[in-house]
């Protein structure tokens, strides 16, 4: 399902309830750049052979909300860039993500200018090996809570939360 909506920049309402996604193994880009797209109906996406999520939510800069409580994890091993320029989320609930195979979350959360809460109570970032500029320009967020990041492998957190101008509380106290 790579790149499947890819550019669909017309597209303002999308209702995919009944899609049978349950042999998918990549969903790479699959949303990218809908940057029109305000209502998306995935929450019975069958997710649990992918293993690539990168960039796909990537540049739906109209999407206000996003419904994927029902989505399987395990297998991802590829967030970078998932909901970069996401520009009108202010929720973002990952408390049932399972990254335990996640090695890139790179500018997973770039530019989500209005996310004010992020819950990733649930991260596991054991296997991560980039963290570069992962929420550069969430200017709105003012408490981020990662106790449970394991940094023991990460190579790169280059700007990490540059242009974070309302964060008050970080507690990093669990990095290496």
């Amino acid at each position: 399902m790579n790149s499947m909506f890819y550019g669909c920049s017309s597209l303002i309402s999308l209702d995919l309830s009944n899609f049978n996604t349950k042999n998918a193994i990549s969903m790479h880009g699959m949303f990218n750049n809908c940057n029109n797209l305000i209502s998306l109906d995935i929450h019975n996406f069958n997710t649990s052979l992918v293993t690539d999520m990168a960039w796909m939510f990537c540049d739906c800069h109209s999407l206000v909300s996003l419904d994927i409580s029902n989505f399987n994890t395990k297998n991802v091993v590829d967030m970078r860039l998932m909901f970069a320029e996401c520009y009108s989320l202010s929720i973002l609930d990952l408390s049932h993500f399972d990254t335990s195979l996640v090695i890139d979350m790179g500018w997973m959360f770039f530019e989500c200018s209005n996310l004010t809460s992020i819950n990733l109570s649930s991260f596991n970032t054991s296997s991560v090996k980039e963290f570069d500029y992962m929420f550069y320009g969430c200017n709105l967020i003012t408490s981020l809570v990662l106790t449970n990041f394991n940094t023991s492998n990460v190579r790169n957190m280059r700007n990490m939360f540059l242009d974070c101008s309302s964060l008050i509380t970080l507690d990093l106290s669990s990095f290496d």
